[in-house]
Parts: structure tokens; sequence; C-alpha cells
């Protein structure tokens, strides 16, 4: 845990907020997105995975989402990382 609260290796809200409406909103505005909760995943391996719940847009039913982070550097092999990244 960094001293400001965050988890090493999981975006801030702000940068998992603009994520989630370029994935989530037609439009790509983070407006109508609301992270309610995060919780980092306890069997997480090679990359940072978290489960965040959310609203998003005018379907204010809350969804849960599993979210696995990569990287641009990743040590070659074989040009094979595994299951899906």
């Amino acid at each position: 845990m960094k001293p400001d609260g965050r988890d090493p290796g999981l975006p801030s809200l702000d940068r998992l907020t603009a994520g989630l409406a370029t994935a989530l909103r037609p439009d790509g505005s983070a407006e109508g997105v609301t992270v309610l909760a995060r919780e980092r995943n306890r069997d997480e391996s090679t990359f940072p995975t978290e489960i965040v719940t959310c609203l998003v847009g005018r379907n204010r039913s809350p969804l849960r989402l599993f979210i696995k982070y990569g990287t641009s550097r990743f040590n070659r092999a074989f040009g094979h990382r595994g299951d899906v990244a």
C-alpha cells in the first residue's frame, strides 16, 4: 500500500473511471460512470487484478467487473504469456 492509500499496480480512481468510460460509454465520457467499490483480487498472479463495482449511464443497477491489468513490458516466453491477458 502506498502512503496515499493506493495499491501499487492499480490505477488511481480518476484513471480507472476514465478507462471504464472509454470501454463502456458510447461517447467515452466519464460522466455517468461512478465507481462504488474496488476490491483487490486475492488470487492474482502475474498481473494485478481487481473487482470493481460501478454504475454506468442511465442503467443504475450496479455492475461488477473483473479487471485484469497488463503491462507494455513482458519477458518473452516464446511469444506466449499464458492465459487471457
